[in-house]
């Protein structure tokens, strides 16, 4: 399978640009016209719409977009299994949001690498609906997500459920109120969000929006600012001083879940992994 071609089509989307999309892959533009050329050829169809300074997909070209990062994912997969399997050691695709690599899952990984060998770990960052979409579709091995999943044919386990408290990096608050001009809101998935949108629907709006506890803590690292974190990732900042409970703030209880399809290939790796996560 000539994956080249698939790739040129789709930086070439990306850029709408020739010239742009040969200076990102390393080629001439020529060899970037030359390869659309011949995917247009092979399928029979004009994929770019080309028009004086604009490019824009055909509508055959727009069917295509909605295949060809899955084929090259798929490829890709089919392509690290083969090798491995010289190897014998079984690929287990694992994906999961921003917010849950930068703290549970990150540890999680990191234990299945470290205890075991016959497992190679491929990690993907997306979005809680992303990640669940994967896994139907058989892109992912296994998901691990904030919210509760829904869908047919998927097999769910609640792993654990740890709490978010807020934190502020200045003293003496004590409600979210007294930090309500500095706070940042993270996105721990959309119980949190429900719960939050109930317990503080008189307040105004957050200051700013992150994908994870990683990013909160980055914009307040020597300013005023508050944010809702683990407790286990905010921990050693409270004991150097630089983050202080709020102490009468509401506290949040995440819920996170393993998800995997129910005729899984890769079950035995999955069960593996999942005894590691279980682990205290």
């Amino acid at each position: 399978m000539n994956t080249d071609l698939l790739k040129t089509f789709l930086e070439v989307n990306r850029t709408r640009h020739f010239a742009q999309a040969a200076e990102r892959l390393c080629l001439t533009p020529s060899a970037v016209s030359a390869r659309i050329r011949l995917l247009e050829e092979q399928l029979g169809v004009t994929l770019f719409l080309r028009q004086r300074n604009n490019l824009t997909l055909s509508p055959e070209g727009e069917r295509l977009l909605t295949y060809a990062p899955g084929v090259l994912e798929a490829w890709e997969k089919a392509r690290q299994d083969i090798v491995l399997g010289q190897q014998q050691m079984q690929t287990l695709n694992i994906g999961a949001p921003p917010g849950l690599w930068d703290s549970l899952a990150g540890e999680w990984a990191r234990l299945i690498w470290q205890r075991l060998p016959a497992i190679a770990p491929r990690l993907e960052e997306m979005n809680t609906l992303a990640t669940l979409e994967a896994v139907q579709q058989g892109r992912l091995d296994l998901g691990l997500v904030f919210d509760t999943p829904n869908g047919r044919g998927l097999a769910v386990r609640q792993l654990t459920s740890p709490e978010l408290r807020l934190y502020a990096s200045s003293p003496g608050a004590r409600t979210l109120q007294d930090v309500a001009g500095q706070y940042v809101m993270v996105d721990w998935g959309s119980a949190f969000a429900t719960w939050h949108a109930r317990r503080f629907s008189g307040l105004d709006g957050p200051r700013a929006r992150v994908s994870t506890g990683r990013l909160a803590m980055m914009l307040f690292e020597n300013t005023p600012g508050a944010a809702y974190l683990l407790e286990p990732v905010a921990s050693p900042r409270v004991a150097e001083g630089r983050l202080y409970p709020v102490e009468e703030a509401p506290a949040f209880r995440l819920q996170v879940y393993a998800v995997w399809r129910d005729e899984e290939p890769a079950a035995e790796a999955i069960a593996q992994a999942l005894a590691l996560i279980r682990e205290p």
